[in-house]
Order: C-alpha cells, then structure tokens, then sequence
C-alpha cells in the first residue's frame, strides 16, 4: 500500500459471527469495554463491528509528534497553574488528583520517558465523519464548534461517554432503540497536562473560564473529571461539567490541541438495544443521582461551582492506545442508520424535582456508588 493510503480491515461482525484470530485479545477487550465496563450498558449496548485502522503516514507523524513533545516537555516542570496565588488550597489538591487519575489512565513512553499515552475514545455523529478521521481528519470536525474547556479535539477515556456525542448529546439509555453510533478509537500523547477543575468557573458556574480559548501555557493537552447536573436556565437536557471536590467523576474529558497528537486505530460500529426493562432501571439510577447535585456558588472559594455543557467535538480515553470522539451538533429522534442526519431526540423521560429542604436540615439522598 502507499504511505498515504488509509487501509480500514473488517476484523469483527457480529452479524457473521466473525472475528479476526489475530486481532482477538483486543477485540475481546474493546467489546468488554463498550458493553460491560459501565454496568449500566449490560443490556443496552451491543458491538456490531470493528474495523482496524492501518495508516503508515499518520503514524510516523504521531511518532515524530511524540518526539516533539518529548523535546519541549520541559515545560512540564515550569507549568505557571501550579503556582497561581488565587487558587484556593483545597482546589490545588483537588487538580492534583485529577492528574494522578489520568496518570493511572495512560502510560509512559518507551524511549520517550517525558511523554504519557492514553486510549481514547471519539464518538462520530456518522460513519463517513470516523471514516474521514481513520484518515487523519480530526481537525475537520472542529469547525464552527467553541471548546468548552479549551480549544481543541475532544476525546474520553470513556465509551459511554464518546457514545453521548455519537448520539448528538443523547445519553446512551435515553436514545431510541436501534440506534447506530459509531466511536473512533485512538492514541492521544501528551507531556504537560493543565487539568480542568472548578476552579476555573470563577465567573458564572455554568461556563467554563477556558471556554473558546487555547492551551494554558506551557500546556499540550487539557484534562477534566465531569459529573452530571441537571437541566437550568433554558436549558432542556442535562449536562455535564467539571465535577465538585471529592465529588465522584462520571467520565473525563482529554482535550488535544493538534491531530498529529492523536492517532486512530479502530473504528467501531455500536447498537442501541430494546430492552425496556433495562432502560427503566438505568433512568431510575441517574434519576436519583440528580436529585443531589443542585449547583449554588460558594462564597467562600475563589470558585463558582457550576457545569457548562460541553458543546465541542469530541471527549476521552483510558490507559494506554487508542481513540477519539467527536461531538455531534444535535440531538437524534430516530434510530440513526450510517450516513444520514440524526434528526432531533424527542425528550422521553424528565428528571424527578429537586428535593433540597436547608430549612429543615434535611440530608441529601446518598449517592450510588
């Protein structure tokens, strides 16, 4: 093949009941990944293909990325966010822990120790936008979109979560039955990582501080834990933000600045099942979640405490090879079939009214673990 030919290799059908022998190990694992590692997939989520990624030209460039970046990674030890004054102590920690969970998330490089590599995952509102990115074209799907925590290619280390962009900005137990999604899978390097906390909601605790701009200096790559709010203001669906101090994450957010950072190897073709009992149970679960995440600002913090929905391209990853979401623009009513336009999701379920009583002392419902 030519150096610039983009080669995608069926290796898995659920249809055919086939499955490549070479690739087995890891097909093994991504279906395990999309289909078991949330529990609240079991039942809802089925692999129906893989498709094997080979490109010789985008990976001699992520090679020579991660020589780059290995180069400047001295930035790294002279990162300014580590000493800014007006962050409170509490937030210092809290974005230090946000690091060490990506640290356990990705690994080092061999002969480039400065440099980290994680799997991330992409979610693509179609086939042909993941088959457009198999062939290095990240950076087209940024257009006419605003970061909401930096600019940049966003990715997850989460398949769920890559799924919500791939369904518009559907959560996976609220989209239609039949439902066809398609998420990219990658490697994202990386050296100096700014990470995203609620600290950088000085403003209005529902935007980002960082929305629309580019890396913080010194940085390659952002990174930010996010959690579920419910829906506010004009808003119609919920959204997802940064979560609070010691607040559980629900998924991660890895924002790349440059696509040659990034490189592609699997796509993967993804069923929304009927299972109607399954869905129920799975809305009761994140009904109750919701009922304790009201966002009021807190005085006392240098930060508002509040989400922004995340309106970019794409979201995030896991430990150590591939992927790559991207975002959709709008929401979908009917089960998506590849190629067409996803018309807008018919609401089909409200969250349960907030039950906060200050007044009364009343605790907040514990929250499932």
């Amino acid at each position: 093949m030519r150096k610039d030919e983009t080669t995608r290799l069926l290796v898995f059908d659920s249809s055919e009941d086939f499955i490549d022998p070479e690739f087995e190990v890891k097909l093994n694992e991504l279906r395990m990944r999309f289909e078991h590692e949330d529990p609240c997939s079991e039942g809802l989520v089925k692999v129906l293909k893989v498709h094997v990624v080979v490109n010789p030209m985008l990976k001699d460039l992520y090679k020579n990325a991660c020589k780059q970046l290995n180069v400047r990674s001295t930035c790294a030890k002279s990162a300014h966010w580590r000493n800014e004054a007006d962050v409170a102590p509490a937030h210092k920690i809290d974005r230090e822990h946000v690091l060490k969970a990506l640290e356990r998330d990705s690994r080092e490089l061999r002969n480039v120790p400065e440099v980290r590599e994680a799997k991330v995952f992409h979610g693509c509102s179609s086939r042909s936008v993941a088959m457009a990115i198999s062939t290095g074209s990240f950076a087209s799907n940024l257009q006419n979109t605003t970061g909401w925590h930096g600019e940049g290619i966003y990715t997850t280390m989460s398949p769920m979560y890559a799924l919500r962009y791939a369904l518009h900005f559907t959560d996976f137990w609220e989209a239609p039955p039949g439902s066809i999604a398609f998420v990219v899978v990658a490697k994202a390097a990386f050296a100096s990582v700014y990470p995203v906390t609620r600290a950088d909601y000085k403003d209005d605790p529902y935007t980002c501080d960082l929305k629309g701009k580019g890396m913080k200096h010194g940085c390659d790559a952002h990174i930010v834990s996010v959690q579920r709010f419910p829906p506010h203001s004009r808003e119609v669906r919920w959204t997802y933000h940064a979560r609070e101090i010691n607040q559980r994450e629900y998924a991660t957010e890895l924002v790349i600045p440059q696509e040659s950072h990034l490189l592609p190897q699997y796509i993967v073709e993804v069923e929304i099942l009927d299972n109607p009992e399954r869905r129920r149970e799975v809305q009761e679960y994140y009904a109750q979640q919701g009922q304790q995440t009201p966002l009021e600002p807190n005085p006392q913090s240098t930060v508002d405490p509040g989400p922004a929905q995340p309106q970019v391209q794409s979201p995030s990853s896991s430990s150590s090879s591939d992927d790559d979401v991207a975002r959709p623009e709008t929401p979908q009513s009917v089960p998506p079939q590849p190629d067409e336009e996803l018309p807008p999701q018919q609401q089909q379920w409200q969250p349960l009214p907030q039950q906060r009583n200050k007044q009364r002392n009343k605790q907040p419902q514990p929250q499932p673990q």
